[in-house]
């Protein structure tokens, strides 16, 4: 819907004031101009029905699946009843088990898993120092571990920039595609 508005409201200005006074003053007419502005008002309302359909659509079947959640959710019930004094027996046993585990671990054994972030070098913390003097850190955390990029404000940079462009180039093709059209006529 904002796009269908944006689309029109822009082409509207553009072929009525920008062109249609522009060109009149210098006695110009471009035809291809009106045929691009008709299709691409067709091709925009057409997206617009289009997605006010399929909305549409969806809503009635949401309906039919809170009717449908509602059957089943009284068939689950009466069964969970059922089910709640058997879990109850066996939670009561997996909790024993558990603290017979705590207390033999705390006797004999010993934990392997020891905290990955202390195995991080002093050469990776005078990398971040660095890092952090001059460009921007990227910390990525990855089971427990910590990478510190040198180049992480560049690789920031470079991948704001192909996102500025490519929303840019999705969004407005269709009238940049008319604006090309147009300085080549003049």
């Amino acid at each position: 819907m904002i796009m269908f508005v944006f689309m029109f409201f822009y082409n509207f200005y553009y072929t009525t004031w920008y062109v249609c006074v522009y060109d009149l003053k210098k006695k110009k007419n471009i035809p291809e101009l009106e045929w691009i502005f008709l299709l691409q008002l067709n091709a925009s309302f057409f997206v617009f029905l289009k997605n006010y359909k399929n909305n549409k659509l969806k809503k009635r079947e949401m309906k039919k699946g809170k009717k449908k959640k509602i059957i089943i959710k009284k068939k689950m019930e009466k069964k969970e009843k059922g089910n709640r004094k058997r879990n109850r027996k066996r939670n009561r046993k997996k909790k024993e088990k558990k603290k017979k585990r705590k207390k033999e671990n705390k006797s004999g054994r010993k934990k392997n898993s020891k905290n990955k972030i202390t195995k991080i070098t002093f050469l990776n913390f005078l990398i971040g120092i660095v890092a952090r003097a001059r460009t921007t850190t990227i910390w990525v955390f990855v089971k427990k571990q910590a990478f510190c990029t040198i180049f992480g404000g560049i690789i920031q940079s470079t991948v704001r920039i192909f996102i500025v462009i490519f929303n840019g180039a999705a969004v407005s093709f269709s009238t940049l595609y008319l604006l090309a059209i147009t300085h080549q006529s003049y």
